[in-house]
């Protein structure tokens, strides 16, 4: 009777061995495709330190020399200038980036740093700078992680 349960017992365990090795031969059937996207397809540099998605589809994309939104075709680089009113002042962008409720995009930078907002329907930034005297600025160099509070205060 000990032989028919080792038996039996070893049979079943062939059993399971097989299903498990059947059922992973035909997990591995699909593959997943990966497009690598770099300098060459219009980042501004290698590294993507922050990704988020807003309200359009597009992904923006945070790196040190600049921000790329890409449409799913295209990369839209908007690199740091001072001088435009309008347009984007913190060049060092490996800070945060969180997409607010109203649908605006904050953006960290770090070195020198600050918080900057872009308003989609506008298309235009609005820059907040460090100033640690002053505390309607930003008391930050380094705006790591980026929140909406239940008041909607970022």
């Amino acid at each position: 009777m000990k032989n028919k349960g080792d038996f039996f017992r070893r049979t079943l365990q062939m059993l399971i061995v097989c299903l498990f090795t059947i059922s992973s031969l035909f997990a591995q059937k699909e593959k997943i495709a990966f497009e690598k996207y770099g300098v060459a397809e219009g980042l501004p540099e290698e590294v993507g330190i922050n990704f988020i998605q807003d309200k359009q589809g597009f992904i923006w994309v945070a790196t040190q020399n600049g921000l790329a939104k890409f449409d799913g075709y295209k990369m839209h680089v908007i690199r740091a200038n001072p001088n435009n009113r309008d347009g984007l002042h913190i060049r060092n962008l490996l800070g945060g980036l969180l997409l607010a409720n109203d649908g605006q995009l904050w953006i960290g930078g770090i070195l020198p740093g600050g918080l900057a907002s872009y308003d989609p329907i506008t298309e235009k930034f609005t820059n907040y700078l460090i100033d640690i005297e002053d505390s309607t600025r930003v008391p930050y160099s380094a705006n790591m992680m980026l929140f909406e509070d239940i008041f909607k205060n970022i």
